[in-house]
């Protein structure tokens, strides 16, 4: 943290019948307030997850099906291969589809105004003029495109809102009740601030306001420490879904260069033995993730956010985290 300027992190490790969970640093930098274990953060691609057990659960009820191509559900979006990219497609990150955050200028954009809206056909078209970058299935590339769309299909199919659909299939029935998929720039609750340095070389700045709807589906929703820590636990055994749509979620597609050692099914990695996610949003920072056989979660959140593009390295602290702290638990496997 003090390397790395990073000003409160949120630390949980539960393993079978032990758990060590520490707040460090402040969770708001203007007032000096102490950074709580309580606080709910915004959990960027963490999203993912729900969103594809929302896709699963539909393929349960017989409504959609993995193999269903894209234009299909929308014709009308002039999606490049969308005749031939598929549900399962979207939802591996193997579309062949652009991310519409590589889209020129779309980034500083956003840094420079974080509370301008966006509509979902909006990011898509970004997408779409950056289109195809591979044959559909040929390759893997994580593209929060591919969640967009999957999204759209979930209110389409259901005549429902995603926030809805989410709700009542996840958050209720688990009892995540600090858990939310924004509709406004506002965290309820007890929260912590979300700091990012833009302009560059400017230090840290507030970016805790902005607007959900430019990450939506790929990275819209706010959690906390506890939720975190159920979530992790129901999506590494299934519990929402079929025996056969939780074994569709864990069809691994290898990512390149990792020698197999990082892979992504549904809307899940794959990390040497661990599944979960990861997550950045302009602010936040988070990784959860979950090692099923030797029943022990690791959640690391974090009050910074920062652009690898911009510095030249990797700068995902909490994936960071994770592994040093994996690392120690578990020496012999790692």
């Amino acid at each position: 943290m003090q390397s790395n300027d990073i000003p409160g992190a949120v630390v949980g490790i539960w393993s079978i019948d032990k758990q060590w969970i520490k707040a460090f640093g402040t969770s708001d930098i203007e007032s000096s307030t102490p950074m709580s274990a309580d606080c709910r953060f915004r959990i960027g691609s963490i999203t993912k997850t729900f969103v594809a057990t929302v896709i699963l659960q539909l393929v349960d009820e017989g409504r959609i099906s993995l193999e269903d191509p894209v234009n299909h559900y929308f014709p009308e979006l002039g999606i490049p291969n969308g005749d031939r990219i598929t549900l399962r497609h979207l939802a591996n990150m193997t579309s062949g589809i652009g991310d519409y955050y590589g889209f020129h200028g779309f980034a500083e954009d956003t840094y420079n105004n974080p509370l301008q809206g966006f509509t979902n056909e909006e990011l898509v078209q970004k997408a779409v003029t950056l289109s195809p970058i591979f044959e559909p299935g040929a390759m893997w590339d994580y593209s929060n495109t591919n969640f967009i769309l999957l999204g759209m299909l979930i209110e389409k199919v259901t005549a429902s809102s995603l926030e809805e659909e989410i709700r009542t299939r996840i958050l209720d029935p688990a009892g995540l009740w600090n858990t939310c998929f924004p509709s406004t720039s506002e965290i309820a609750g007890i929260y912590s601030h979300g700091y990012f340095p833009w302009p560059l070389g400017t230090g840290l700045n507030d970016f805790t306001h902005s607007n959900p709807s430019v990450a939506w589906a790929a990275g819209a929703m706010i959690s906390n420490l506890d939720d975190l820590r159920l979530w992790s636990e129901i999506l590494s055994e299934g519990t929402l879904l079929s025996e056969e749509a939780y074994h569709q979620m864990l069809q691994w597609t290898d990512v390149p260069d990792t020698e197999g050692k990082i892979r992504y099914g549904l809307g899940i990695f794959y990390m040497e033995q661990f599944t979960g996610h990861g997550g950045r949003i302009v602010g936040y920072t988070t990784s959860m993730f979950r090692i099923k056989e030797e029943d022990t979660t690791i959640i690391v959140l974090l009050n910074k956010y920062d652009d690898d593009d911009y510095v030249g390295y990797d700068t995902d602290w909490a994936r960071q985290i994770f592994w040093s702290t994996a690392k120690v638990l578990f020496p012999l496997k790692f």
